[in-house]
């Protein structure tokens, strides 16, 4: 089971909400956590076209350049990255 802080961050995310996303982040939501279609919180982010949440999503790795191109790297179940979906999006 996920924890809420988890489902928070995704939606928060979706919406643009920098504050939430820093909230759900210092409670131990990770950013790099797929949801069940393969979605995490940069896929979500990306919707909202919010470049600060963005940046906070891919700055909550750290100085870890694997793991923050492994982020944005990420493909959901169609092969979608963040960038397709902030394109798609506009």
């Amino acid at each position: 089971m996920l924890a809420p802080c988890q489902l928070e961050l995704w939606e928060v995310a979706e919406h643009g909400d920098l504050e939430g996303v820093r909230r759900t982040l210092e409670q131990g939501a990770d950013a790099r956590m797929p949801n069940r279609l393969g979605w995490n919180a940069l896929h979500r982010a990306a919707m909202s076209g919010s470049d600060t949440v963005i940046d906070a999503l891919v700055s909550s790795l750290g100085a870890d350049e694997r793991a923050r191109a492994a982020l944005l790297a990420a493909a959901d179940s169609s092969g979608n990255t963040a960038l397709h979906i902030a394109s798609g999006c506009g």
